[in-house]
């Protein structure tokens, strides 16, 4: 490469002869780019959308407030499911209940989220816990994580 990129390989020659310099293609790239987005407004604008987009996902989860759950004593798996030790139904799995984020009320088919305080019943076969978990309470905030992390 020649031109204005190429000028510390021959200041390194003229310094020190018996040196040799491997050029970084890398770093020349981002030299290029840093030129060309400071001379082209199109560039500029491209650029600092496509940073902001950037940023906005890598600090989504930091938006998302799983730190307040609305019963935090039952914000493990493990402490859920002891809910469910009078849960009687055969057609429900209680550990994808679990998993979902639902603790047992005691009553029939009752559930509750641990975190939005959602409660559901009247659960049929082909219910799926994750579905209508999301279906019923979108904003809550361990369904978003979890679909986060899913993606």
């Amino acid at each position: 490469m020649q031109g204005e990129y190429h000028g510390f390989s021959a200041q390194l020659s003229n310094v020190a002869k018996n040196q040799m310099h491997i050029r970084c293609y890398t770093h020349v790239l981002c030299l290029v780019i840093g030129d060309v987005t400071n001379k082209i407004l199109q560039s500029i604008n491209l650029f600092g959308i496509l940073n902001g987009c950037a940023v906005f996902i890598k600090e989504s989860h930091k938006r998302i407030d799983f730190q307040n759950p609305k019963y935090p004593e039952l914000t493990t798996f493990a402490l859920r499911l002891i809910t469910f030790d009078l849960f009687t139904l055969k057609h429900l799995n209680k550990l994808p209940m679990c998993e979902v984020g639902f603790e047992f009320l005691g009553a029939v088919d009752c559930v509750q989220c641990f975190n939005y305080g959602l409660i559901l019943h009247e659960w049929e076969i082909k219910d799926d816990p994750w579905k209508e978990h999301a279906y019923h309470s979108p904003v809550c905030s361990f369904v978003q994580l979890k679909k986060a992390t899913n993606s």
